[in-house]
């Protein structure tokens, strides 16, 4: 009906257009006179042509505010055209937003300084060599330059010059002495090497290292990575495994280890003695060496890495040569503030000792005999690091001799162990005159001049006895019990005396 037609038309124009009052007020008017009037055939027309004249109305409200929203980005062009200085701002004015700008532009670096993982990503790709460095201040940097006070920044590729960590004032340095001037005055200076090392600022703990373990051990680490890359290689040529040979003996050869003739020590070699210079010092200077690098936590993680590719010629002499220095390594390695730990060494030790044959061990155990009085042989006994490792060389050639107990040897095999426990025989005999000492060194760390951290203590003592007892016959076993009777009863201790029985006869000793 018309009716229905102009309800619908009123309340579509109200919808449609609810921001323009005219309308409605036309639309309120329109309905209420026409409510109760008769329906006529042209009443449905005009209610058509309100409606149009509503639709006509939006269309050209929408095109005004397209209009509007043209006029705004034009204007905000020409604002981004002209520069920050054409806009206005609510809080500060132009110079302080420009100043601020600037201020945060200077805090941004180069991309080369900025991205350092780009950067590197760059150098391994191998397109380092043609990069020039930002350009600042009219003049090209290196990249290193670059990259200083960068975050993430790589470190340096020499790593015997090390980059400076901390850069110490030297006008806050005390005046020098007279002696020193005087000294300075007769060209009495630094060596050349402790003038490079003090213009690089190396660290006091480093420098005081010898310089030529230092580089010692940062070639051998190179030799060692590099032995791995050629093990990498599915099927190596005859040049790369020719080339791997002289890595590896190059390596070895970094290690400065005297050849032994026979593992005897060299002839120049004055046995080791119980006295204080035994225990700070090494009378060789291959030896010395040989202490400092092993001294050094990587030097002795590097020499473990790389014992599988040594020979078995080469492990023997390194370890005669560590059985000749143990005194000096077991006070060393305690004292030291960033020595190698005693875990370290005896890993090594150990790995040493069980990379030899029954007849390569026979030598070893005669150098030790040799390089060691017998005053000198129970010292090392009473150091942990020293009971350790003849506990260790007693367990391995125990174990070699008991694995031939159930088979048949044949000749060769049969002289070799005869000759392990001749040597056996000969270490028990020299070391039976200083079980006491060890005992009490044991218990009651009782030895003069030696640290607490390095005397031995009753674990591993009995780890040694046990070993000792192992490799020696009846009579000297009746003879290592005496002994040790007699040091317990000395002590006076009646729960000692309990323990010491109780332990030779776990030890099946003969009483």
């Amino acid at each position: 009906s018309s009716s229905l037609r102009r309800s619908i038309s009123s309340s579509s124009s109200s919808l449609l257009c609810p921001s323009s009052s005219n309308s409605r007020r036309s639309n309120s008017s329109s309905s209420s006179n026409n409510a109760g009037a008769p329906t006529q055939g042209g009443g449905g027309g005009g209610g058509s042509m309100k409606l149009e004249e509503i639709m006509r109305e939006q269309e050209r409200q929408g095109e005004r505010e397209r209009e509007e929203g043209r006029r705004i980005a034009a204007k905000a062009s020409a604002v981004v055209q002209s520069g920050i200085g054409a806009r206005t701002w609510a809080r500060m004015n132009s110079e302080e937003v420009n100043q601020i700008l600037r201020l945060q532009n200077g805090m941004l670096r180069d991309a080369a300084a900025t991205d350092v993982y780009f950067s590197m990503l760059l150098a391994k790709a191998g397109s380092r060599s043609n990069f020039s460095g930002p350009r600042i201040e009219g003049r090209t940097l290196k990249l290193s330059e670059a990259l200083e006070g960068a975050l993430g920044k790589p470190p340096p590729r020499d790593l015997r010059r090390p980059r400076q960590l901390v850069k110490i004032d030297s006008a806050a340095a005390p005046p020098p002495s007279e002696d020193a001037a005087k000294g300075q005055s007769e060209g009495a200076g630094p060596s050349p090497e402790e003038a490079e090392e003090e213009s690089r600022n190396v660290p006091p703990t480093a420098s005081a290292l010898p310089r030529a373990v230092r580089v010692s051990i940062e070639d051998a680490m190179l030799h060692l990575l590099a032995v791995q890359d050629m093990d990498k290689i599915a099927f190596p040529s005859s040049q790369t495994r020719e080339r791997r040979a002289t890595v590896v003996r190059e390596l070895h050869a970094l290690l400065h280890v005297t050849p032994s003739k026979g593992c005897m020590p060299p002839d120049n070699f004055i046995p080791v003695a119980a006295d204080s210079n035994t225990m700070t010092q090494a009378s060789l200077s291959s030896d010395a060496f040989f202490v400092q690098l092993l001294l050094v936590p990587k030097g002795c993680k590097m020499l473990l890495r790389s014992m599988h590719l040594f020979d078995p010629q080469d492990a023997t002499d390194v370890l005669c040569q560590m059985l000749r220095c143990l005194p000096p390594l077991a006070y060393l390695s305690a004292t030291g503030k960033e020595a190698t730990g005693i875990e370290l060494l005896v890993q090594l030790l150990v790995k040493l000792v069980y990379s030899l044959d029954i007849l390569r061990l026979t030598n070893v155990l005669q150098g030790l005999l040799a390089a060691y009085t017998d005053a000198g042989l129970h010292l090392m006994a009473c150091t942990k690091l020293g009971a350790l490792a003849l506990a260790a060389l007693l367990r391995r050639g125990h174990d070699e001799y008991m694995s031939h107990d159930n088979s048949q040897p044949s000749p060769q095999e049969t002289t070799n162990l005869l000759a392990w426990a001749a040597v056996c025989s000969t270490l028990i005999r020299r070391f039976s005159g200083g079980l006491e000492g060890v005992f009490m060194a044991a218990t009651q760390h009782a030895v003069t001049g030696l640290p607490p951290s390095i005397i031995t203590d009753a674990e591993v003592m009995v780890d040694l006895l046990y070993e000792l007892g192992a490799n020696a016959d009846q009579d000297q076993r009746a003879l290592i019990c005496r002994e040790l009777a007699s040091a317990a009863l000395r002590t006076g201790n009646p729960q000692v005396q309990e323990q010491v029985t109780q332990l030779l006869q776990s030890l099946n000793f003969t009483t």
